[in-house]
């Protein structure tokens, strides 16, 4: 895409889409899945089952989004969509992220591998238009270093922008970022099986305290504080005791010495 005659050939693909109004995928693509059509245009290393999954997947690298069908397909969660965009010469991400969330019946993850975001604005009314129907936007987004903008450039000439960027609109209208193949499968197989949370009522359960921080601080909208019987029961024990512990120290003490102690400790030792 970055000589001449590239350019030249993409602008006159362009130009037949446009005078044509063909749905086009690509060019630099490796080709679709549509499981519930029995269509498979892609290539594979191992049998394809056309099992019309939960899941949809679109991106621009062909490679990255065959490892991202594999590895959900090992896990057992199938994938009924998945689109490889390249260099998005007519569709793109957010056009597909669209028909995604119109297929209510069909799909309840959405999963996207992003090199660049050309057009913000229409990307922000997809997303929004997903969340509203119930169904998480699970991104994975190319360019948090110089050499991944720089690859983004060279593999699809897509301007990566900053991650920061991306990364306010993500907050903003609720995409989940994740920082790499693993957390994207992890985070996709868990939404495949729970629904999106709509509060901040959300538990960590860990048989490690230190384990569960890490959990803790990744949640953008934070965590209730809520306690217990059990706990309230032995807050309040513990607090009895140090009171006990207070007030038999006072009694212990010679008369000369207890005047010196501050009248709310008194009050405290004899409650």
């Amino acid at each position: 895409m970055q000589d001449d005659e590239s350019q030249r050939l993409a602008a006159e693909l362009q130009q037949v889409i446009r005078e044509t109004g063909l749905a086009v995928t690509g060019p630099n693509c490796l080709g679709n899945l549509s499981a519930g059509e029995k269509l498979f245009t892609n290539i594979d290393d191992r049998i394809v089952t056309m099992e019309a999954g939960p899941v949809a997947i679109a991106g621009q690298s062909g490679a990255i989004v065959m490892a991202i069908r594999q590895a959900l397909e090992d896990r057992g969660v199938g994938v009924g969509y998945m689109v490889t965009t390249g260099n998005e010469a007519g569709l793109e991400t957010p056009d597909l992220m669209a028909y995604f969330r119109g297929r209510s019946v069909l799909v309840r993850v959405i999963v996207v591998y992003l090199e660049g975001v050309r057009n913000t604005k229409v990307f922000r009314e997809a997303c929004k238009a997903a969340r509203a129907a119930g169904k998480p936007v699970i991104a994975l987004k190319l360019g948090a270093s110089e050499g991944g903008r720089a690859a983004a450039m060279a593999h699809t000439g897509a301007l990566a922008g900053s991650i920061e960027t991306f990364d306010a609109i993500s907050t903003r209208e609720g995409v989940i970022r994740v920082r790499g193949l693993d957390e994207l499968i992890e985070t996709t197989e868990c939404f495949v099986h729970a629904d999106p949370p709509k509060g901040n009522r959300l538990a960590a359960v860990s048989l490690v305290r230190r384990q569960a921080r890490p959990a803790d601080r990744r949640v953008p909208f934070g965590r209730p504080e809520f306690r217990s019987a059990e706990q309230e029961r032995q807050r309040q024990a513990g607090k009895d005791a140090r009171a006990r512990q207070r007030s038999s120290a006072i009694r212990s003490m010679p008369v000369s010495q207890r005047s010196s102690i501050p009248p709310s400790t008194c009050s405290r030792s004899r409650s």
